[in-house]
């Protein structure tokens, strides 16, 4: 049988991968430790000495505490807040900094290596690649999510238990809620595909020392959503992720095959060495 016939977005996904974790296992357990001082750090401002917060943060986190727990203290009830109200939208910012930047790191770097040239000798179909690059960039987003998730649950449990907070704490809200960077991810790793094969240069010019502007136009969906609950705090969190999800689905399908369709081999290979 023939090679190409054999290749499959699946079979480039493994290879991707495995080459990502070899080159950057680091770098995806940093998103976990990120999670962890900044979970940590807000939950314990907010619980100890909320003078710190801003305006609109303090009065989001209030309002918010006021509603579900207004039966306790307000120390707890602000660190609960922190926790479980905007704590996913933290995790969901830096799930999907990790998922623009894994799309735009893998494609740019077989593009210096020159590596899609070899590629497209086993590969006569464009559109393999192109689901292998977004399956790849998806696997690591979910890895980062769950790695994420677990940091936060681990902060979560040690904060409640500490202040005796767990009769506070809503499963369902706390699922429905970690699920929000999914759908934030995926929109993230449509961006990051999109945008570092048809302009690679936005993949390499950085923003100060933090990341490239593909991963800054990543981030700026949840960005703006922490902003909008936070200045309209009575704001319904399960509607917004309900939406989050229904928008973020519809444009990674519409990304994925669209780039499938319009890509062409000179955006691969056109721009190797840059």
């Amino acid at each position: 049988m023939n090679k190409a016939t054999t290749i499959t977005p699946f079979n480039l996904a493994w290879a991707f991968l495995w080459r990502i974790v070899k080159e950057r296992g680091k770098a995806i357990l940093l998103a976990p430790a990120v999670v962890v001082i900044l979970l940590a750090g807000f939950a314990w401002i907010a619980y100890a000495t909320p003078k710190l917060l801003t305006g609109p943060t303090m009065n989001a986190l209030k309002q918010y505490a006021s509603q579900n727990y207004h039966d306790v203290s307000q120390a707890k009830g602000l660190m609960c807040a922190a926790l479980f109200a905007q704590g996913p939208f933290f995790i969901a910012m830096l799930v999907a900094l990790s998922a623009s930047g894994s799309a735009s790191a893998l494609i740019t770097g077989e593009m210096r290596r020159g590596t899609f040239e070899i590629l497209f000798s086993g590969v006569r179909d464009t559109s393999k690649l192109v689901f292998g690059l977004m399956l790849t960039a998806t696997g690591i987003s979910l890895v980062d999510w769950v790695l994420c998730t677990v940091a936060a649950a681990t902060v979560g449990a040690l904060f409640v238990s500490f202040t005796g907070a767990w009769s506070l704490v809503n499963f369902g809200q706390f699922i429905y809620g970690f699920t929000l960077p999914i759908p934030l991810a995926l929109l993230g790793t449509a961006g990051g595909t999109v945008l570092s094969l048809k302009w690679p240069w936005l993949a390499q010019n950085r923003v100060g020392t933090t990341g490239s502007v593909v991963q800054t136009i990543g981030t700026l969906p949840p960005i703006l959503l922490l902003l909008y609950i936070t200045l309209n705090p009575s704001a319904d969190v399960a509607a917004i992720v309900t939406f989050s999800w229904f928008l973020s689905l519809i444009l990674f399908i519409l990304v994925c095959f669209g780039l499938a369709l319009g890509i062409k081999r000179t955006h691969f290979i056109g721009s190797s060495g840059v």
